[in-house]
C-alpha cells in the first residue's frame, strides 16, 4: 500500500474527513486462499489473524488522523475466467457461470462488517466493489440489495457507499441505479474529464 503517516497527516492539515484507499482484497495476504493462483469460483474466504492485522492498523491510522476509512475493494481483473466466454472474473457473464464469486463477495462484506461492528459510526464506510463496468444493471442493483442486507444483520451503524453502475461509477449512470433499501448509504460517483474515443464525452462531463 503506497499510503502512509505523511499522507494521512497532509490529509487532515488540508481539512479533509475521509480518504478511499484502493484495496485489492482479492491479491493481500490473510484474506481469500486461491487454489488455482487466482482469483476465481474455487477461492475461499478465509480473512485470518494476518488479515485483520491489516484492517486494525489501517483503521488506527485513519482514525488517528480524523478520517473515515472508506474501504474499497478495487476488484478490477482483466484475466478471463475458466468459463465459454471466456468472462472476467468481475462480470456479469461469469457470476451466472460461477455464482460462489458472487456468494464470496457478500460472504466477505459480512465478515468485514463483523470485524468492525463495534467501531465509532464515522470510522469506517463500506464501498462494495469499484466500478462495475461489467455488471449489468439488473445484476448489480440485486446485488447491492443483497449484500447490504447482509452487512445489515451484523452491522446497522456504519455507512455503505453505493457505486453507481453500468460503467465507471459515472453521473450520468445513477439514474439506473436502484437505492439499496438503507437510508445510511452514500450514493457515489467517479468524475472523470473528457476522453478521447472514451464514453466521457464533453456534452456529459459535470463540472
Amino acid at each position: 500500500l503506497r499510503i502512509g503517516e505523511p499522507l494521512f497527516a497532509d490529509a487532515e492539515r488540508w481539512g479533509f474527513n475521509s480518504i478511499r484507499p484502493q484495496m485489492y482484497f482479492h491479491q493481500m495476504a490473510g484474506f481469500f486462499e486461491h487454489p488455482d493462483r487466482y482469483w476465481n469460483e474455487n477461492s475461499r474466504l478465509v480473512f485470518n489473524e494476518s488479515a485483520r492485522a491489516i484492517m486494525d492498523g489501517l483503521i488506527d491510522l485513519h482514525r488517528r488522523h480524523g478520517q473515515m476509512f472508506i474501504m474499497n475493494w478495487f476488484w478490477n481483473l482483466d484475466r478471463p475466467g475458466n468459463e465459454p466466454n471466456r468472462a472476467v472474473v468481475n462480470s456479469s457473464r461469469y457470476w451466472r457461470f460461477a455464482p460462489a464469486v458472487r456468494a464470496q463477495i457478500i460472504e466477505f462484506w459480512t465478515r468485514m462488517a463483523e470485524h468492525c461492528k463495534d467501531l465509532p459510526p464515522d470510522a469506517v464506510c463500506y464501498d462494495y466493489l469499484n466500478e462495475p463496468s461489467d455488471v449489468e444493471w439488473g445484476d448489480w442493483n440485486r446485488f447491492l440489495k443483497d449484500v447490504t442486507a447482509a452487512v445489515r444483520k451484523v452491522d446497522p451503524v456504519h455507512r455503505i457507499a453505493a457505486e453507481a453502475g453500468g460503467g465507471w461509477a459515472q453521473p450520468e449512470d445513477l439514474d439506473l441505479t436502484e437505492p439499496t433499501g438503507d437510508p445510511n448509504t452514500i450514493y457515489e460517483w467517479h468524475a472523470y474529464g473528457p476522453h478521447t474515443d472514451d464514453c466521457h464525452r464533453s456534452d456529459l462531463w459535470y463540472p
